[in-house]
């Protein structure tokens, strides 16, 4: 029996490996659903698709009605007033007063003399800066339309005495200037008949003979201005931060411009515009590929892209004709005999014949007796290309300031003035000068003060800082005593450095307008030395230096 079990044991004990797992038998029954679980946050929100190509253009409206033809001539501007006369040399500046641009002299004081307790004869074209001094005005000591300018120093009181013979505004002197920071301008306005032409002060500042007195406020006093250290050729100039208008240097001139940026792309075409309200005279628009229209029918907008030729027979009066002429240029005639009556308002034309490109214009027939007459209502154009002659002569629109008939710009260059000629307004550098004069016999190795009066040993005291570049072109040098056996010698110096640029008068001269070729950059100290050579006559020396901006 134990030995059966015994088998059984070993029987067991010998079992073979698992097998395989068998297929998995079909799905049980679906449970019943479990609750909902709670929202998951938002996922970012994915990248913007491309921008959809862009609709076509809608149609084009309508042109509306030219408007006015503008001024023939700068005069008829309505922001332009001219004040007779119109002379050489004068500016056009900007008075703010009468919101109109004026002509005005362009005025250049040539010395400048400090006085202190003295009696002086007044030297025309100075400037004074007087303390408790006197100064004469004689007769015909000064051409008409020369300048004195008296600035009174420490409230110190100032005396202008007028001579016999001699008035100021019709009333003989003297007259007294007495307040700090005053200062006023007189002018020769006729023979021995001076004139105030300026005058500012703090307070009542200055009477004569207590016939009148006058009170204003200097420049610098005035709430929006902001003046400090004032040098020759500045400007006033408004700045937004401080809200006042400050004195500073000429803007220099900028370099060129950078290249240009790659055009973006092209937004969404907007709605098209009302059309333009239509005017008294009604046309029918006529757009056409033809290049010959004979004849042309009254009252009809022609419109030739490609150019070409219009005959204009005979109008009834008041019949009119609209013509456009784009990239192409139109000829149009006129058939039997005609005229064109207000042309630039100068009288009739006969024959005419206009030439037209980039430009609309419409006539009119006034008269019809046989013979045909027109006017010119309009003339309308839209680029600096356009051409409208009559007969060969130019009666376009005005598209810039060289359209008008009376100035001529040649070339214009950065810092140019508009100045008249006497004939034309033109394009021009200011041409200027710094007067000298030695006050005494000119001594050797001597400075000169250049814009005003005196010399001296010491290069500090007479040097002077170019405000802009220039171009030095002549030294004007004069004595009064020819240097005989020795000679005189005027040198230019920059920097403190001799220049090829020099003025010699030697033996019977007395005088020398020598040429010379010197540029001068702004900011450079410009100086003239006086030398001589054996021992020259004494003799005070003055003269110029003649330059213009660059």
């Amino acid at each position: 029996m134990y030995r059966n079990i015994q088998n059984q044991f070993l029987t067991l004990k010998n079992i073979g490996a698992t097998g395989s797992v068998g297929p998995i038998g079909p799905a049980g029954p679906m449970g019943p659903t479990g609750q909902t679980g709670a929202t998951g946050e938002t996922g970012t929100t994915g990248d913007t698709g491309p921008t959809g190509a862009t609709g076509n253009t809608g149609p084009q409206g309508d042109i509306g009605l030219t408007g006015p033809t503008g001024p023939s001539s700068l005069n008829n501007c309505s922001d332009v007033l001219f004040n007779p006369p119109l002379l050489n040399t004068q500016l056009l500046t900007y008075d703010q007063n009468t919101a109109k641009w004026t002509n005005g002299n362009n005025y250049n004081y040539k010395f400048v003399n400090p006085i202190t307790n003295q009696i002086v004869d007044a030297v025309p074209d100075t400037i004074y800066f007087s303390d408790n001094s006197q100064i004469n005005i004689k007769q015909n000591f000064a051409g008409l339309g020369a300048r004195i300018f008296v600035y009174v120093l420490n409230g110190n009181q100032t005396q202008i005495n007028i001579y016999s013979g001699v008035t100021l505004n019709g009333i003989s002197g003297p007259f007294y200037i007495n307040n700090p920071y005053t200062y006023i301008e007189l002018v020769h306005n006729n023979f021995n008949e001076w004139k105030t032409c300026g005058d500012t002060s703090q307070t009542s500042a200055w009477f004569v003979n207590s016939a009148y007195s006058v009170s204003r406020l200097p420049m610098y006093a005035l709430s929006d201005f902001n003046i400090s250290n004032p040098l020759n050729t500045q400007i006033l100039q408004y700045n937004n931060v401080s809200s006042k208008w400050e004195n500073v240097n000429l803007p220099t001139i900028s370099g060129p411009t950078g290249p240009t940026g790659a055009t973006g792309s092209q937004g969404i075409t907007g709605a098209t515009g009302p059309t333009g309200a239509t005017g008294s005279a009604v046309f029918w628009n006529f757009s056409t590929v033809s290049t010959n229209i004979n004849p042309a029918i009254a009252n009809t907008h022609y419109i030739m892209p490609l150019g070409g030729s219009i005959n204009i027979a005979p109008l009834s009066v008041g019949e009119r004709l609209l013509i456009t002429a784009e990239g192409n240029t139109i000829t149009t005639t006129f058939g039997g005999t005609s005229f064109i009556i207000n042309w630039l308002g100068s009288g009739g034309v006969s024959n005419p014949v206009l030439t037209l490109v980039n430009t609309t214009i419409e006539l009119v027939c006034r008269f019809n007796t046989g013979q045909t007459y027109y006017d010119i209502v309009r003339v309308s154009q839209n680029n600096d290309t356009s051409v409208c002659t009559l007969n060969t002569t130019k009666i376009s629109a005005i598209n810039n300031i060289n359209d008008i008939p009376n100035v001529n710009i040649t070339s214009p260059i950065s810092g140019q003035r508009l100045v008249y000629n006497g004939t034309n307004w033109i394009n021009s550098y200011s041409r200027d000068y710094f007067p000298f004069n030695s006050s005494a016999n000119l001594a050797n190795n001597q400075y000169l003060f250049l814009g005003s009066n005196g010399q001296s040993a010491n290069i500090q005291f007479s040097q002077l800082v170019c405000p802009k570049n220039i171009n030095i072109t002549n030294i004007y040098f004069q004595v009064f005593t020819a240097p005989g056996g020795g000679s005189r010698t005027l040198t230019i110096q920059i920097n403190g450095i001799n220049t090829v640029a020099t003025a010699t008068i030697g033996g019977a001269n007395t005088s020398i307008n020598q040429t010379v070729n010197i540029n001068v950059t702004q900011g450079q100290l410009l100086s003239l030395i006086h030398t001589v050579t054996a021992t020259p006559s004494a003799s005070v020396g003055l003269g110029y230096l003649l330059f213009n901006f660059i």
